[in-house]
């Protein structure tokens, strides 16, 4: 299983910090999302980060700046379609019937949330962990990531259920510290690659 992330919405202390540690320590994926922020806030964010793991950086809805930085991937908001994109394409459902019923050309798609989030509070699961994998059996037009309370004591049930992996959100940005952050990151990657 493979292991991505997620940036938090607003800024963290030590932010920049973690992603390029993670990244470094095998972070499959970084998707920044700052839903919030102007597209030059989070141009100059982007440029603090290591340009070396660029191509592992998907970012959320700003195709202008996913082209001009050259960065690997966009996640597309809803009404966006991935044309006129040579990078990774990806986009999030919110319910299974949505995913299955999904048609843009994806690399790969969110489902959330799988667990009650721990970074929204009141965000709780709809996704029966059975019932995806009974219903994506077979299911090739993409890979599907769990998103939602995704963390290293749940892990292992998204393999199980057949996800390709998890994406970590508020299992890392809860910690205040970034050796903090990178256990929990290492915990997961331990439990993904067993």
């Amino acid at each position: 299983m493979e292991i991505l992330a997620i940036t938090p919405e607003d800024w963290e202390a030590g932010e920049l910090e973690t992603c390029n540690l993670l990244l470094s320590a095998g972070l499959s994926r970084l998707h920044i999302r700052k839903p919030n922020w102007r597209p030059e806030k989070i141009r100059a964010y982007i440029e603090k980060l290591d340009a070396r793991f660029f191509h592992q950086i998907s970012i959320h809805g700003e195709f202008e700046i996913a082209r001009q930085m050259k960065l690997g991937g966009i996640h597309w908001k809803n009404g966006q379609h991935a044309k006129a994109f040579k990078g990774i394409s990806s986009k999030s459902c919110h319910s299974l019937e949505v995913l299955m019923k999904e048609k843009a050309n994806l690399d790969y798609a969110f489902l959330s949330p799988v667990f009650d989030s721990i970074s929204k509070k009141g965000y709780n699961s709809t996704v029966d962990l059975e019932s995806f994998s009974r219903h994506t059996a077979g299911f090739t037009k993409f890979p599907i990531y769990a998103l939602g309370g995704v963390q290293p004591s749940n892990l292992a049930l998204l393999g199980e259920a057949g996800f390709k992996g998890g994406v970590l959100m508020g299992a890392i940005w809860q910690q205040e510290k970034t050796v903090e952050r990178l256990k929990v990151f290492e915990k997961c990657r331990r439990v993904a690659t067993k």
